[in-house]
């Protein structure tokens, strides 16, 4: 099956259709399109400034571990303080510089992220893509009732052994897309600023619930993944961002065979439960 939301890349195709353009019903203008594509990149310029760089952020980690790794070696030792202090005081140093690293490149990441010039910068794309926004709900005649989910998919690129290689940012295994959802004629709609993508009852084939641990690219909602509304889902988030979930939804869509799936994160899977016109396998 192929993932609705996903995108194969190739050395001549660098911005590919995704694989479930069968399912498109609306799309906005190009001069639209031109003006979310113009906003991305200043959001994406924005957050190269405002963040860690990858390698900052594996070096962080690097002299995190490294910390640990000293005072667990005393910790599981024997010895007292005073005797690990008196024989080995260079490794205790090392640890302790290992750890001011760490903190120093953490604290630096926040510092980036808070500068007044990239804080008044987010404002300004902020104000823009939320006008640009209601233009795309206009075009695409989004209900105003319509809820708000994360979609999963994925970009990837097949080797010439013929392995399906997944190419998501921070290398997650979902990339997860924000799209407004709800149901219109016997079918059920998901649109994003972009474009609006429908599947008739008579396609959705059955829901699956998938346990799975996957990690996603980023973190959509306006509230941290450890937020109380969140809990039961056991979601986690690393040093890099990266956000992991123990479980995801998988909607199966085709006429006589299994042709696609979208796959919805277990956080967000209630909101549309009953805008399908199935029921979960085996729950």
């Amino acid at each position: 099956m192929k993932n609705v939301i996903s995108f194969r890349v190739t050395e001549k195709f660098i911005n590919p259709e995704m694989e479930g353009s069968t399912f498109i019903s609306r799309k906005v203008s190009k001069n639209q399109r031109d003006r979310l594509e113009k906003v991305l990149q200043v959001e994406n310029e924005i957050k190269e400034k405002s963040t860690l760089s990858k390698r900052e952020s594996l070096f962080m980690t690097i002299f995190f571990l490294g910390g640990c790794i000293v005072f667990l070696s005393f910790a599981t030792s024997g010895v007292s303080l005073g005797e690990f202090v008196k024989q080995g005081w260079y490794i205790l140093l090392m640890g302790i510089g290992f750890f001011a690293i760490a903190l120093a490149l953490f604290i630096w990441g926040k510092k980036k992220g808070n500068r007044k010039s990239v804080v008044a910068l987010k404002e300004q794309v902020k104000e823009e893509r939320n006008t640009l926004k209601e233009i795309s709900k206009r075009d695409l005649k989004t209900p105003a009732d319509a809820v708000t989910i994360d979609v999963l998919g994925y970009i990837y690129e097949i080797t010439k052994k013929g392995k399906e290689v997944r190419k998501n940012p921070n290398d997650a295994e979902f990339i997860n897309v924000v799209y407004s959802a709800y149901t219109k004629e016997d079918s059920f709609c998901i649109a994003n600023d972009s474009v609006e993508l429908t599947f008739p009852n008579h396609l959705i084939r059955r829901v699956e619930k998938v346990k799975h641990t996957a990690s996603l690219s980023a973190w959509n909602k306006d509230v941290d993944v450890k937020d109380p509304m969140y809990k039961e889902f056991g979601l986690k988030k690393n040093a890099t961002d990266l956000v992991y979930i123990k479980n995801y939804y998988r909607i199966v869509l085709g006429k006589t065979s299994d042709k696609f799936e979208l796959t919805i994160p277990d956080y967000d899977f209630a909101q549309i439960k009953d805008m399908l016109p199935v029921s979960v396998e085996g729950v």
